[in-house]
């Protein structure tokens, strides 16, 4: 309902090796336990995130969900146990001396149930994979309330503001130098063409208007 928080979809992450099916994510001596392998695919993950939430949030009504102060997701930031963030780190169970690397996860939150749930893992694999390929550095995980810094605030901490309508959104996907490998072949024109669609068709409804089209149509 229009002013609700809203339904998201939560993705859990790991990395294991697959010839030794041994986990690859945590690392208790790092500072967050996380492994330097995983922080570069979680870099990944964030660089192409304000394009690939066109994907993953694929929605009119998406956006007005991804907004601050609703346990969603409003920036390409990372967070410890933050439910705010769009990418949350998600501790392991260590106590009465548990092993945690085996349950030590990142949490995707940009994302919710209009997603294709196979493009939406496919763009976060690739985007994660290319952070790999590319050994980016550790994103920088925040505390702070983002909403309340200022855009060259916000820059220092290699962070910005997600699209904040589904046209921005397509927009940003459009225009991102990795598309065609995200969304391949005719793959990402048929997709924008048919969302470009989808955003028309809503222009000029309320809010309860956009909510009872989504709701008739899923």
């Amino acid at each position: 309902t229009p002013g609700g928080v809203g339904n998201g979809v939560h993705i859990h992450l790991s990395l294991w090796d697959a010839k030794t099916n041994t986990p690859l994510t945590h690392d208790q001596d790092s500072e967050f336990g996380v492994s330097k392998t995983a922080m570069q695919f979680a870099a990944g993950v964030l660089r192409a995130l304000p394009a690939i939430v066109a994907i993953t949030a694929p929605s009119v009504l998406s956006y007005q969900r991804l907004i601050p102060h609703r346990w969603s997701a409003p920036f390409n930031n990372m967070g410890y146990r933050d439910r705010e963030a769009s990418l949350r780190i998600c501790p392991g169970d260590s106590r009465n001396g548990k092993d945690p690397s085996g349950a030590t996860n990142l949490e995707f939150r940009a994302c919710d149930a209009t997603g294709s749930p196979h493009l939406v893992l496919g763009a976060i694999i690739n985007a994660g994979m290319q952070g790999i390929i590319q050994e980016l550095p550790a994103p920088t995980v925040t505390h702070e309330d983002l909403s309340m810094l200022d855009a060259p605030g916000l820059s220092k901490l290699g962070v910005e503001r997600l699209p904040q309508s589904l046209s921005e959104a397509l927009d940003r996907l459009e225009n991102h130098e990795r598309a065609r490998d995200i969304l391949p072949g005719d793959l990402l024109d048929v997709y924008i063409s048919h969302k470009r669609h989808e955003a028309e068709m809503m222009q000029g409804l309320d809010a309860a208007e956009v909510c009872k089209k989504y709701m008739e149509a899923y």
